[in-house]
């Protein structure tokens, strides 16, 4: 809109140029005159239809996210998880020719998870049970005797520097792989002691 105005005050500076040249100025002149009136007037319609259908793109400015600083727990003790489960179960046996047998067995386990560091963390759970490694479960009756409790996981896991090799050490749950995640090798329940690596 700019330049159309200052083409439109051109003309009228043309304009009055034209009034104000005297009536015995030669033709020359005065054709000069018109013919310059006539190209502003054309700039102008131009100008002015180009304005309109030119779109001026704008620009949109966002703020820079700042990249907000992980805040890291004060203390390892922080990162502790706590977890935990219980179950009861009904079990009746008809097998055969055997005496029916029927049973109410309880589980209860809970356990702490934490990341004592970077690279090692750390695991202890308590479990129902008995000196059976393959169960946790414990069942009622035998005149209302006290259940034992035992320690079904103790454990480190340190993440080395060589990718994708971790070592374990104390009483944890089992790494050896499962095929098709069955129990035909190793039992789901079983957790080995001692150490060992996994890459």
């Amino acid at each position: 809109m700019r330049y159309g105005r200052i083409l439109l005050n051109l003309a009228l500076a043309v304009q009055l140029m034209a009034t104000a040249i005297p009536t015995h100025a030669d033709t020359a002149t005065a054709e000069l005159i018109r013919t310059l009136q006539a190209q502003i007037a054309t700039l102008v319609e131009r100008i002015e239809n180009l304005e309109q259908s030119t779109l001026i793109p704008t620009q949109t400015y966002q703020t820079p996210r700042v990249k907000k600083e992980e805040s890291r727990p004060a203390s390892w003790t922080e990162t502790l998880a706590i977890k935990g489960d219980f179950r009861y179960r009904h079990e009746a046996f008809d097998i055969g020719n055997l005496r029916e047998r029927q049973r109410q067995r309880i589980r209860a386990r809970v356990g702490l998870t934490g990341q004592v560091s970077d690279t090692v963390t750390a695991g202890f759970a308590l479990a129902s049970g008995n000196s059976d490694p393959l169960s946790t479960n414990q069942t009622l009756g035998n005149g209302a005797s006290s259940k034992g409790v035992v320690i079904d996981l103790a454990y480190v896991k340190w993440q080395t520097s060589l990718e994708g090799m971790t070592v374990l050490a104390g009483k944890f749950k089992n790494p050896i792989y499962r095929p098709a995640g069955i129990d035909l090798l190793w039992d789901g329940d079983l957790h080995p002691e001692g150490c060992t690596q996994r890459a």
